[in-house]
């Protein structure tokens, strides 16, 4: 008989929160780097007829003895249904005996894992000083952008952009009670002068502002698109700025925003200069200069699942959350 935990959005958020996330990422991206996982390419299925797409995702790292599969579901008419855009389940096995450990809600943990890798990011790419932010979208990823973002910088002020003034709106009323940090919704694109750190997390097809809004020595960090033909930063700013990437070999085939300022010939491949696991790992300095604009490109990779749900579910056990089920 198999004993597996089911565990629910709550469930995962009360086991693994935001802190402990982003250190259980910089193992991740550690561990990802030196080739201490298995990771095949993601498959995607589009469903045309609901504006949607659904991502396959397994991987396996012997370390956890452990596989994971996750079915992510990005359904764009969503948020105009005030549903999530993103929605999901996290499957574990054990690659010992081949059970099924673990059956978990992916759709905060995708959010979380995100987030952390992106503050992990920031952590190692942005100036010291860095206290004001600017973050493109008001979903879920904007949320746990916000609280990890200001766990790694001393954030004292955050411009919100939506795809309206009234959605940026909303969100500061949701958002500032959960936050020191002073919010303010604005679709006037010159506050951006004042960020020292820009976070994008639409699904925006095309740039979201012109490159020459951005000032010297701003870190920017763009996880919202995830295919070819989109993107969020201009390719003028890409060809500016020194890049980082979760993993190479997914942004190479899937990154608009890597891909695109490729085939206009602006930027090299030469010019992604690393992967964020390599500069973890080795301390490589990417950032020569309080001037340099720095760039984190993130399409997502499996390995940040599997390690979020390894770790949500040690704790799950030690805390009996979620349901424990006898097949």
């Amino acid at each position: 008989m198999q004993k597996i935990r089911i565990l629910s959005r709550h469930d995962v958020q009360t086991a693994l929160p935001m802190a402990d996330a982003i250190k259980a990422m910089r193992e991740s991206f550690t561990w990802l780097y030196q080739q201490r996982a298995q990771l095949p390419p993601r498959t995607e299925m589009t469903i045309k007829d609901a504006n949607a797409d659904v991502l396959m995702m397994p991987v396996y790292i012997p370390d956890y003895q452990q596989m994971g599969l996750k079915i992510a579901n990005v359904f764009r008419e969503n948020p105009a249904q005030n549903l999530p855009l993103i929605q999901g389940l996290m499957l574990l096995i054990n690659t010992q005996n081949g059970q099924a450990e673990a059956i978990m809600d992916s759709t905060y943990l995708t959010a979380m894992r995100t987030a952390a890798g992106s503050a992990l990011a920031t952590d190692v790419l942005a100036n010291p000083d860095a206290q004001t932010l600017a973050i493109f979208g008001t979903g879920a990823n904007a949320i746990t952008h916000l609280e990890a973002l200001c766990l790694v910088r001393d954030i004292n002020k955050v411009y919100i952009f939506g795809r309206s003034l009234a959605k940026a709106q909303a969100f500061v009323q949701a958002q500032q009670a959960h936050c020191s940090a002073l919010l303010e919704a604005t679709d006037d694109l010159a506050a951006l002068a004042e960020a020292s750190i820009v976070c994008t997390t639409t699904s925006a097809s095309a740039p979201l502002f012109d490159a020459d809004y951005i000032q010297p020595g701003t870190h920017i960090s763009a996880i919202g698109t995830y295919k070819p033909h989109l993107r969020e930063i201009p390719g003028k700013l890409v060809a500016k700025s020194k890049i980082v990437v979760d993993y190479r070999e997914a942004c190479m085939k899937e990154a608009g925003d890597i891909l695109i300022p490729l085939q206009e010939g602006l930027i090299d491949e030469q010019d992604v200069l690393a992967e964020l696991g390599e500069v973890l790992a080795t301390g490589l300095t990417i950032r020569k200069s309080a001037q340099d604009i720095t760039f984190y490109k993130s399409v997502g990779v499996g390995t940040q699942d599997l390690t979020a749900a390894h770790y949500i579910l040690q704790k799950a056990n030690e805390l009996s959350l979620g349901t424990l089920l006898t097949l």
